[in-house]
């Protein structure tokens, strides 16, 4: 991308953020096609490109990812990775919303205790904070992320798993992009991060969810 390219995107999302409503229409105009393929990756990388093979089901699709762009377009920094890189992962849980190619159970990504079963999907951490309300368990694992790390390596360590589960072929890969690492230091830092769990899940009020998937090394 030139620097007159890179600077006519900054001021488009910066007028995004400030709410101008012709700014995502010529977002969309100007960057969609970009968009679009970073959409038909991950649809295709999913094994679900027979869903977006549809022109105006894509075209949908792109816009409702340049949507999530203007919505975030606030947190977005000229100075980082470009906005359908850095916001990859909201990207790809519409993605996978959309394709619907299979089941995330909330068991398998968060915790499994004893025989029972949550028949909840979770497709970003932003959905498992909302998928706690109710679930003793859930906010049980929740709790033992955050007590344990700095914030960063949290919120590394639980999009790294639920990137994974989601069936991301290279999650380290997406969540290195949307966070400025680089892959080999997003697997080093979960490894760590679960290494670091050990201590905080010998405590007895974490007794329950000790042997939850996402703890799993």
């Amino acid at each position: 991308m030139s620097t007159e390219e890179r600077s006519e995107l900054t001021s488009c999302m910066a007028l995004m953020a400030s709410g101008d409503i012709g700014a995502f229409f010529r977002f969309r105009d100007q960057w969609g096609f970009r968009v679009a393929g970073v959409v038909k990756s991950m649809a295709r990388s999913m094994g679900r490109g027979d869903a977006i093979a549809d022109p105006d089901e894509l075209d949908g699709l792109v816009t409702d990812a340049c949507l999530i762009l203007r919505d975030r377009a606030g947190g977005w920094s000229p100075e980082g990775a470009l906005p359908w890189t850095w916001a990859r992962p909201a990207i790809w849980a519409e993605v996978y919303q959309f394709v619907g190619h299979r089941q995330v159970e909330l068991l398998d990504e968060i915790t499994t205790v004893g025989d029972r079963k949550h028949q909840v999907q979770a497709q970003s951490s932003d959905d498992v904070d909302d998928l706690a309300t109710g679930h003793t368990d859930v906010q049980l694992v929740l709790a033992a992320i955050s007590a344990t790390g700095s914030e960063r390596d949290q919120q590394v360590f639980l999009e790294y798993r639920l990137q994974t589960g989601l069936g991301d072929p290279s999650p380290s890969n997406t969540v290195a992009e949307a966070m400025q690492l680089s892959p080999a230091n997003v697997r080093q830092i979960s490894k760590r991060f679960v290494a670091k769990l050990s201590s905080v899940l010998d405590q007895p009020q974490y007794a329950g969810v000790r042997s939850a998937a996402i703890f799993a090394c």
